[in-house]
This record gives C-alpha cells, structure tokens and sequence, in this order.
C-alpha cells in the first residue's frame, strides 16, 4: 500500500509540472491551478475571471490597459473608458474592447475569442493593415498565431461562458469532446479505457465543484463506469 501510494503521489508530481508552464507562470501577475478558479477586481472597476489552469499579466498606464493571456482562458467584464482602451493579446493577436464581456482562450496554437456582451475589435499581425473583424454579442472568431481572425459557429455562445457560473454545459457535444473538457478541469488523468460509438454525444449541466459526479453522469449514457484510482486517476471502462 505504501507502494501504491507513493506511486501515485509521484504520478500527480509529474502531472502536475507537464501542465504548468513554468516561464509564462513566472511572468504571471494572477494564476490558477486545475480544477481552481478566481476572479480579480482591477484598479480601474474591470474584473478578470481566470478559468482552471490559466495565468495573466496586467499592465495600465494612461495610454491603455493591457492584459496578456500567458495560458488558459479569462473572461473580462471591461468597464468602459474612453480614453484608455482595454487590449487583451494572445498567440500574436489582441482583442479591443471599450466596455464589453468576452472570453478569449489559448488553444496553444490558436485564440478563440467569444462576446458575451457589446462588441470587440479582434486583430492579428495580419489584419492591423487592413481593419479588425468587429465581432458582437453571441459571435466568435478564432485566429492563429499571424494569420486572419475567421468567425466561429456558436450554436449556444453562452454555453462557452457557463464556467463563470461554476457550470459546465453540454449539448449534443461529441462524447470525447466532453471527456477532454471534464479533463481540462480535474487535477489528474482522465482515462478512457473502452471503445466508444463515434456517433456517442453529451448532453448536460454539470458542476465544476463535483467534477467526479459529472464523470460519473457522462459515463453511465454509454454504460460505463468511471473508477477513481488514488487521487488523481480516473479509469472509464466497461463492467
């Protein structure tokens, strides 16, 4: 048993340091750990909500007010100011807003950026020149690193933004697509060790405070059982 739990306890260590990306964490001003979640009151009456595993730096001056996504995804309630305007940058790209509510998340290649309220301005490298693709409530754009923001289909947009309210939706979401958010979330590994039907989907309201519970939920539409293994496994499988 000693063993076993040493084992584990070494497995979360090593978990733990793949996911955390040591230098943009050590330019970091505010940050969370998987599965933590935060929100922070800026000087100027903004407010930044940091999803799970996530890291920002802040800088205000009186020209502008910048935040720079390092990793993970924030969501910003931008109080409007119109002499300093507030620029979110991410993968070489950046997001304008006056006074809005929108999301901007690192998928490591790529940003996606989704409006919950009011309109942003997205540029990249490659649209300074030409304009920003001006995107309003319920639209989405997604760019990668130097290249054109293109718009995104978001049947429910305010499904993306339900981690704010400590949920998770999903609806007619790919069964393995859920279990990669699900992941996204746990401080661990999520194991899937079962075939699944590619044309297997979720749809649910979980809470992000029970994510075990929520696992469990998921994998009994497809008859499966989700097994905890020490702390920081879950093993999906068939009985």
């Amino acid at each position: 048993m000693r063993l076993a739990g040493g084992f584990v306890a070494t497995c979360a260590l090593m978990l733990a340091l793949v996911s955390l990306n040591v230098p943009a964490y050590l330019q970091a001003d505010y940050a969370t750990a998987i599965g933590e979640y935060r929100s922070v009151d800026l000087e100027d009456g903004s407010v930044i909500h940091l999803n799970t595993n996530s890291a920002v730096s802040v800088a205000f001056s009186e020209r502008e007010r910048r935040i720079d996504l390092l990793y993970g995804e924030i969501f910003l309630e931008v109080e409007p100011d119109g002499s300093r305007p507030f620029l979110v940058f991410s993968n070489d790209g950046l997001a304008r807003a006056v006074g809005t509510k929108f999301s901007v998340r690192d998928l490591d290649e790529n940003t996606l950026v989704i409006v919950s309220e009011g309109a942003v301005n997205v540029l990249s490298p490659s649209t300074v020149a030409r304009g920003a693709v001006i995107l309003t409530q319920g639209q989405g754009a997604q760019f990668f690193a130097g290249t054109r923001p293109v718009a995104v289909e978001l049947p429910k947009p305010a499904a993306a933004h339900a981690w704010v309210q400590n949920r998770i939706e999903f609806d007619h979401t790919p069964f393995d697509e859920a279990i990669r958010e699900l992941d996204r979330h746990f401080a661990g590994k999520i194991i899937v060790a079962a075939e699944i039907p590619e044309a297997a989907v979720v749809s649910a309201r979980l809470s992000l405070s029970d994510i075990s519970g929520g696992l469990q939920a998921i994998a009994r539409t497809e008859g499966l059982t989700a097994t905890r293994i020490g702390g920081f496994l879950f093993l999906v499988h068939r009985n």
